[in-house]
């Protein structure tokens, strides 16, 4: 028992590393991720600006722990969703979204990670970290719906549009555009001023 868990220290300090490594390295797109991104079975067939405002598609999924989820059930709410293989590359910016997502919910906000399978698409971290986002494994279904591929982040407004959509934007844009989605364009809507003020890990 005593060497399982020094087994098990060791893999959450390796993980910790590789996570702070990659932390400072998250604005920048390595080549080995430009090849990722090149190399996609999946293409977009339409400019990230052309997707603004379009209906979300009404779809049902199940999370990988058996949960079913059926996306129109967030109508109202901010929805972000991540394309991802969950490789160590990524982790960074999907630990940054879970703890965007931690620090909003109370404010109508809701995060997927949709993981990418398949032989292309072998290698995995979340079994390593423990997310409590979502995780919905997909074997094309749902990212042929969305149009889009891997590293693609989608944002979903209040009134059920899609109103951004892109791959690998920095921690600071995605914090900025998710507090406009949540609050509006006007100071008025957020009178208060809430929502983190001081958010860890932004960057940019």
């Amino acid at each position: 028992m005593l060497r399982i868990n020094i087994i098990i220290a060791l893999l959450i300090m390796l993980v910790a590393i590789n996570i702070i490594l990659y932390l400072k390295k998250a604005n920048s797109l390595s080549p080995e991720m430009k090849s990722d991104l090149s190399d996609s079975s999946i293409l977009n067939e339409k400019r990230p600006s052309e997707y603004y405002n379009l209906q979300c598609p009404k779809i049902d999924f199940f999370s990988t722990t058996g949960r079913k989820i059926s996306i129109k059930e967030f109508t109202g709410d901010v929805i972000i969703i991540r394309f991802t293989r969950f490789d160590l590359r990524d982790l960074p910016y999907l630990l940054y979204l879970e703890h965007l997502y931690e620090s909003l919910k109370k404010e109508g906000i809701h995060l997927l990670f949709i993981q990418l399978i398949g032989k292309k698409y072998s290698e995995t971290g979340y079994e390593l970290i423990p997310f409590d986002t979502p995780i919905i494994e997909d074997d094309g279904f749902i990212s042929s719906t969305f149009q889009s591929g891997l590293y693609d982040t989608i944002i979903i407004g209040r009134d059920f549009r899609i109103k951004f959509k892109d791959k690998l934007i920095d921690n600071k844009t995605i914090y900025n555009l998710v507090l406009r989605f949540i609050y509006g364009d006007k100071k008025s809507n957020n009178p208060e001023g809430r929502g983190p003020r001081a958010c860890p890990w932004v960057n940019g």
